[in-house]
């Protein structure tokens, strides 16, 4: 019994020998590369949060701009109509007209501002998929690396029990028969 746990001993002590250093070096890897990837895809949100607040902002202040433009589009040609319409009555008409127009025209811009705005998160979104993709890609890599170079239990195994069974024969005295 004495020399079964000094045997099981000393297996650990090689076993500990030969792929200690490699456990431990992959344990390593493996924690850097979360961290890596834990950091690319903190930056990315970061960065995307940081395009869609601004694209807020600029549609914000463009819409505002725009409002603003029109109401006091507005108000002018509505003050111009009560002076002007005492004396002519089909200048008021030509007046609504145009202010119709600058509707649609306002209307329009904000349309093709807002189509503009999607199409810009729809890239962002896009380049955001891609980066997620290649990030993948390469943990993928790793992991599949770091498994080519792992040993398998079994092989481990059957390659000390081979090496425990030598050890054993060249113990006993050679059989003469």
């Amino acid at each position: 019994m004495p020399t079964d746990d000094l045997s099981a001993a000393n297996l650990d002590q090689v076993r500990n020998i030969l792929f200690g250093d490699q456990a431990r070096d992959n344990k390593k890897r493996f924690a850097q590369l979360e961290a890596r990837m834990s950091k690319e895809i903190t930056s990315i949100r970061s960065d995307l949060v940081k395009r869609i607040e601004g694209l807020e902002r600029n549609v914000s202040k463009d819409h505002e701009a725009l409002s603003k433009r029109l109401h006091d589009e507005i108000v002018e040609r509505s003050d111009s109509n009560k002076v002007l319409s005492k004396q002519l009555a089909d200048a008021v008409k030509g007046i609504e007209s145009k202010l119709a127009q600058l509707q649609e025209t306002g209307a329009k811009s904000a349309r093709d501002l807002r189509s503009h705005l999607d199409k810009q998160l729809e890239e962002l979104v896009t380049r955001f998929d891609e980066r997620y993709e290649e990030l993948s890609a390469e943990v993928d890599a790793e992991l599949e690396d770091l498994d080519e170079k792992k040993v398998a239990k079994e092989d481990l195994s059957s390659l000390f029990a081979d090496a425990a069974l030598r050890l054993v024969d060249k113990k006993k005295p050679a059989r003469k028969g």
